[in-house]
Order: structure tokens, then C-alpha cells, then sequence
């Protein structure tokens, strides 16, 4: 009987790690921190419907409210994605006025612009490159946390959590302030 021991071939790491250090600041955002984001929106947003549609059934994707491609200074908040419909957010074009609604009616008028005011952010000064480094390995132990509790959370409790991870990461001082 054969003992099969999994890991990654001698060298991988380095070569991730080479490859990472040749990554432009928005390769990296895009390739490395925006998709363990993504996956820490969907598990506190985890067994919501979409912020758009509505449905609750399908393939679900992280979408942002203001796009990536409108405005990279505020990719990475986590009170600008929310759980949206693969459907929703990509052949429909992010559906913003749906999506403006969906906040409107789940989280109220009040978080509803407090995420419209995103519309104009900018920061003082690119997220830089290590900046995003630095938050990387906090953002994979957020997401790992979550893992563990993976459940549905209240509405408040998810904004409490966005305001909690934007802080821990370090990128954001946005906070909305629940009652």
C-alpha cells in the first residue's frame, strides 16, 4: 500500500511569488485580492437572494455597485459588492438601478446612499501595491473564518461585518453606522 502525499511541486511557490513581484499594482488587485473579496462578499452575503433581482437560485457572483472599470479606488470596499446573480451582473450589465433598489429595500434609504456616495470616491492616493500585499494574507484568514461559519447573517450583521473586514484590512476607514 502506496502512502500519496499532495503538495505542490518544489519550486511553485517560488514561482507564484516571482510572479507575483512582476505583477502591476492592478494585475495583482485583480488576479490576487479581488478574488478573495469577492469570495469573503459571498459568504456574508451566503444564502441571501441578489441585490438586483432577486432571485435565489443560479449561479451567484460578488457584484459591485459602482463597476471596477468605472472606478478602481473603491474595487475592494466591501460595502460596494454585494451577492448579485451571475445573470444580473454580467449579461445584464451589473443592473445598477435594480441594485440601488435591492439596498434600498434590504439594508434602507440611509445605506442606500451611503453606498451612492461611492459614486465620486477617490482616495487621496492609489491603494498601492503593498498596501494590497499586506491585506492579502488577513483577507484569506477573513475568508477562512467565514468558512468555518458559513450561515445566513442578519442584514445589520452584515454590515457590521463589512465594516469590520474594511478595517481589518486596512483599505478602507469607510463605515456605515448600525443602530
Amino acid at each position: 500500500q502506496k502512502m500519496i502525499i499532495k503538495s505542490k511541486p518544489i519550486g511553485q511557490k517560488n514561482r507564484t511569488k516571482q510572479k507575483r513581484e512582476l505583477m502591476s499594482s492592478d494585475a495583482y488587485r485583480a488576479k490576487v485580492l479581488q478574488p478573495v473579496i469577492n469570495e469573503i462578499v459571498r459568504l456574508i452575503d451566503y444564502g441571501q437572494p441578489c441585490i438586483a433581482s432577486g432571485v435565489t437560485t443560479g449561479k451567484f457572483s460578488a457584484g459591485h455597485f459602482i463597476s471596477v472599470g468605472a472606478n478602481r479606488a473603491i474595487a475592494l470596499n466591501l460595502h460596494n459588492i454585494h451577492i448579485q446573480a451571475y445573470h444580473s451582473n454580467g449579461p445584464q450589465g451589473g443592473q445598477p438601478i435594480e441594485y440601488l433598489e435591492g439596498l434600498k429595500e434590504i439594508y434602507g434609504e440611509d445605506y442606500a446612499a451611503f453606498v451612492m456616495q461611492f459614486r465620486g470616491y477617490t482616495r487621496k492616493h492609489k491603494i498601492s501595491k503593498k498596501e494590497m500585499e499586506e491585506a492579502y494574507p488577513k483577507a484569506r484568514r477573513v475568508r477562512n473564518w467565514l468558512k468555518k461559519r458559513k450561515r445566513k447573517w442578519s442584514a445589520n450583521d452584515r454590515i457590521k461585518l463589512r465594516n469590520i473586514v474594511n478595517k481589518y484590512l486596512g483599505l478602507y476607514n469607510t463605515r456605515f453606522e448600525t443602530s
